[in-house]
């Protein structure tokens, strides 16, 4: 779960390794949102929305497990 969101949230490196802009991370496109005339909030908010849904969804299939694992680290 944590690789994935490291590699999810991941900005510098794929802007270096990649030319086309739909080969890139949403995380740049959600960055691509800030110009130098401002922000539109409501456009960056919905495509924030549309972009933590797969990470949700994850975390749905793997609560489970993921919840397991913090509560076995408190375990002696």
């Amino acid at each position: 779960m944590f690789n994935f969101l490291g590699a999810w949230n991941a900005l510098i490196w794929p802007l270096l390794v990649t030319d086309k802009e739909n080969m890139r991370p949403i995380a740049l496109g959600l960055a691509s949102f800030s110009t130098e005339a401002g922000m539109q909030p409501q456009l960056y908010m919905a495509a924030a929305t549309f972009s933590i849904i797969p990470v949700i969804v994850l975390f749905l299939f793997v609560q489970k497990q993921f919840i397991e694992g913090i509560a076995r680290t408190g375990i002696k």
